[in-house]
């Protein structure tokens, strides 16, 4: 991992040049997690596709800020760091948060494109969607305890009411009016794993001709974990279809 140096401390990042004038693979990973959590799937991505994976501030080699912050702050942090790297076409592809921050970074700068792997509209929006209870799919036991250990991990990062305020603005965000106007294609993948007859209308993405919709069988929130070679084959088909 490199690092740059900003306001609020170190944000870490890890690069890789490829020889295809498409757009940059930029990996948003999700509440919790981390950037590595992407090297399953970006292994299965050709060599010749650039990408780019971003640690949030106070998760993964990136540093806690000592002010509080709030979801703007993680928006503006990789509008930043993309004009700093110099990746002129970004294709977001983001989990659960990292999709949020995504979906809000279309309303900030031009992007080739989105794939949101289970990156919630809004987190209302999702708890209605889904039945209650770990969303965890077929990831095996060890898998399911790094999960939780690199969430506990990060959250124990912070001190005071840090976390709490961050939360708070996370759940407050709503990306409704971008998505009901954004222009790039966007991929939306969702899992099946507790899913409801209903969920489809419940997860609250509109229906438009850019916005192409994909249900991954048997999985749940970690589908980048599950089922690494198909998320891997649609960010492909998204570099594609965004050149």
């Amino acid at each position: 991992m490199q690092t740059l140096g900003t306001s609020w401390g170190n944000a870490a990042y890890s690069q890789r040049s490829g020889s295809d004038e498409g757009p940059t693979l930029v990996f948003l990973h999700g509440t919790g997690c981390d950037s590595i959590d992407w090297r399953g799937l970006q292994r299965h991505l050709p060599s010749t596709i650039s990408t780019v994976s971003f640690d949030f501030r106070g998760h993964g080699e990136s540093s806690v800020p000592d002010e509080d912050f709030d979801f703007s702050d993680l928006t503006s942090d990789i509008h930043l760091l993309l004009e700093i790297l110099a990746v002129n076409k970004p294709l977001i592809v983001g989990h659960s948060l990292g999709g949020m921050v995504g979906i809000e970074l279309s309303t900030m700068r031009s992007l080739a494109g989105l794939v949101l792997v289970e990156g919630w509209t809004r987190l209302v929006h999702a708890r209605a969607a889904y039945q209650t209870g770990p969303r965890f799919g077929s990831l095996t036991a060890e898998q399911i305890q790094e999960v939780e250990r690199k969430r506990d991990a990060t959250m124990a990062r912070f001190t005071g009411d840090q976390w709490r305020a961050f939360w708070h603005s996370v759940t407050a965000y709503d990306g409704s009016t971008a998505l009901d106007t954004i222009e790039c294609p966007v991929f939306e993948l969702y899992g099946t794993d507790h899913a409801r007859p209903d969920t489809r209308e419940r997860l609250g993405v509109p229906e438009r001709s850019n916005i192409h919709f994909e249900w991954i069988e048997s999985c749940g929130h970690y589908i980048h974990y599950e089922r690494p070679e198909s998320v891997a084959k649609i960010c492909i088909q998204a570099h594609q279809t965004c050149r």
